[in-house]
C-alpha cells in the first residue's frame, strides 16, 4: 500500500468528509483560474486522482472491507 492510501485508511470518516471538502473546493478554484498553465493541468489531474482516492476509501469502509 502507498504511503498516501495508508495516511487516508488511518483517517475518521470525519476526516475524510473534511479532506473531501477540502479538495473539491481545491478542484473549483483550479478550474476557475484563468491561465491555461500546464502546471495547472497537472494540478487539476493530482487533485482529482486524490479525491477519487478519498472515495475509494470512504466506500471500502462503508463495505467494511477496511
Amino acid at each position: 500500500m502507498k504511503a498516501k492510501v495508508k495516511k487516508l485508511v488511518e483517517l475518521s470518516d470525519e476526516d475524510l468528509d473534511k479532506r473531501l471538502e477540502e479538495l473539491r473546493a481545491e478542484l473549483a478554484r483550479l478550474k476557475t483560474k484563468p491561465t491555461a498553465s500546464t502546471e495547472n493541468f497537472k494540478a487539476i489531474k493530482e487533485v482529482k486522482k486524490e479525491i477519487a482516492r478519498v472515495l475509494t476509501i470512504k466506500n471500502l469502509k462503508l463495505k467494511g472491507k477496511l
